[in-house]
């Protein structure tokens, strides 16, 4: 936003909360960090930096609440607009929380305008806030410490009011804000010796899991060496009374430890009563439907509130365009009704846009169409077995991996006299039958896995084949999980056409063959022939060996 050039910024951070997840190991420290942005940006946070809002009571957070009566109230300059914001914040929730912003901005944008029929604000009297906080009252005076909420400012309420009730609660501020700009100022350092001197000034303060942390990260020692001197830091340190509200990684004003006294209210020209239709809010409209935020219940501005010529605005908005008329959704009817200041109704039309969020469609409250109406992405639903598919059994085993030929092959009946093979061929219609070779798929009468099969019958005998059929070794086929068969005699399996050629299985995991048959026993082979010895005679005085 730096990079932009824009005359003015506003980041307003309404996320200062306890943080819901349980995290392993060290601590982080609570809240927000305290940051400083360049000129012409303005920083505005819900509570104060390294502190914790308490939970929302209501249907609205008194930050939400307070920020939207300001700005509503026209006229005000953008720092008056935060000003006041914390004060309202702080008498809502008892002194238990303290919104903050950064440094004061010289922009002069205003929210809106007031026009010269507007009544005089009770708190125009610029002079009576601008006044010393020695020369108030303590009762003023610590409003006057809240509204300008500046270390200076907390210090001059403690040097007047050393022993007022709420001097215990405005040191607790000030050791909150103090310990922020301390590590904020070791953090632009980045260096050991600024981490070693924060952990000097706070041993037990909400960042010595952080700075720990980061001195591990750069392989550097958590203790500093004997001779070491902290840094400056820019701040003095921290007295004793303050580091008794700094003892962990979180810090709540309203901590019952502390015993803090609520503070008053403040005076009318601090801080005027509040209208009496923005006291008590309604609850939002909430639309069950993804992607569509709660629509809050819009109130009027008051007709003396203009918008400045400067503000473009927005296209197509019904609240803009009716910003001192009554827009409200009938939930009955499903209409959006428009009336007058007067009550006159002015308009009631049928939402057009499609399903339950048209009514935060129609005022704006939806989030941006990119992202709105997304498909939720629920996982495929598992589809049912075929019809006459066998049931699964399980455990299920899956067999070994088979080859089925490009083409089924037409075999001719098998020769007269032939037993039939076990098992048989699924009966067919044509006089000719496809009879599937080995390593095929089988028909799904025979998928089924061979896990809990009844005892297959006796092995019986091959028949011989003819010389002209080529064998190849390959698995059973996986039979169905069915009764056991009636016992019949042993048959042998019919003899193979010689123009079938079965394709070898796959070298992996090779299923379990059938029991051999008996095999008969070995014929001992023939000793090969002994040596035959040479014969030998003497010729003419000489031996000769034929």
């Amino acid at each position: 936003m730096a990079a932009l050039a824009l005359k003015t910024s506003v980041v307003v951070l309404d996320a200062a909360r306890a943080n819901p997840f349980a995290l392993a190991g060290q601590p982080i420290a609570g809240g927000l960090a305290l940051f400083e942005p360049g000129p012409n940006l303005l920083l505005a946070y819900n509570a104060a930096p390294g502190t914790i809002a308490p939970a929302e009571a209501g249907p609205y957070g008194p930050y939400a609440h307070g920020l939207a009566e300001m700005i509503r109230a026209g006229g005000m300059p953008l720092m008056q607009v935060f000003d006041e914001t914390r004060l309202r914040v702080s008498e809502m929730t008892k002194g238990a929380q303290i919104p903050w912003n950064s440094a004061p901005t010289s922009s002069s944008f205003v929210f809106f305008e007031r026009t010269a029929q507007a009544p005089a604000r009770p708190n125009d009297e610029a002079a009576l806030r601008a006044k010393p906080i020695a020369q108030l009252g303590a009762r003023d005076a610590y409003a006057a410490a809240i509204e300008r909420d500046t270390i200076q400012g907390y210090q001059e309420y403690l040097a007047a009011y050393p022993g007022d009730p709420l001097a215990k609660r405005v040191r607790a501020i000030l050791a909150a804000r103090r310990e922020a700009l301390i590590w904020r100022r070791a953090r632009m350092q980045d260096t050991p010796e600024a981490y070693w001197s924060y952990l000097r000034r706070y041993p037990r303060g909400p960042h010595v899991a952080d700075a720990r942390r980061l001195l591990a990260i750069r392989a550097s020692a958590l203790e500093p060496p004997p001779a070491f001197q902290p840094v400056d830091m820019g701040y003095p340190p921290p007295p004793p009374e303050e580091i008794v509200y700094l003892d962990g990684p979180e810090l709540y004003f309203d901590n019952p430890a502390f015993g803090f006294p609520p503070p008053p209210p403040p005076p009318d020209y601090f801080l005027p009563p509040p209208p009496p239709d923005f006291v008590v809010l309604p609850p939002p409209y909430v639309i069950y439907d993804p992607y569509v935020l709660p629509v809050p219940v819009f109130v009027p501005v008051p007709v003396y509130i203009q918008t400045p010529a400067y503000i473009a605005p927005p296209p197509n908005n019904v609240i803009f365009e009716n910003l001192h008329n009554s827009v409200m959704v009938d939930r009955a009817s499903n209409n959006l009704v428009i009336k007058n200041p007067e009550g006159r109704l002015l308009s009631s039309s049928a939402l057009t846009a499609v399903g339950a969020g048209a009514a935060a469609v129609a005022i704006g409250a939806a989030l941006p169409h990119f992202i709105a109406k997304k498909p939720a992405a629920a996982p495929p639903k598992p589809l049912p077995p075929p019809t006459g598919a066998p049931a699964p059994v399980a455990p299920v085993r899956q067999p070994p991996a088979l080859i089925t030929p490009p083409a089924a092959q037409q075999v001719k009946p098998a020769s007269a006299g032939a037993a039939p093979t076990s098992p048989a061929p699924a009966p067919q219609a044509p006089p000719a039958r496809k009879t599937p070779a080995p390593g095929s798929a089988v028909p799904s009468r025979e998928r089924t896995q061979d896990h809990g099969r009844a005892a297959a019958p006796a092995p019986t005998a091959p028949a011989a084949s003819p010389a002209s059929v080529i064998h190849a070794p390959s698995p059973p086929k996986p039979s169905a999980a069915r009764p056991p068969p009636p016992a019949r005699a042993p048959t042998v399996p019919a003899a193979r056409p010689a123009s079938v050629v079965h394709e070898p299985p796959p070298p992996k995991s090779p299923a379990p063959r059938p029991a051999p048959p008996p095999a008969r026993a070995p014929a001992t082979p023939a000793a090969p022939p002994a040596p035959k010895k040479p014969h030998c005679e003497i010729e003419n005085g000489k031996p000769v060996c034929r």
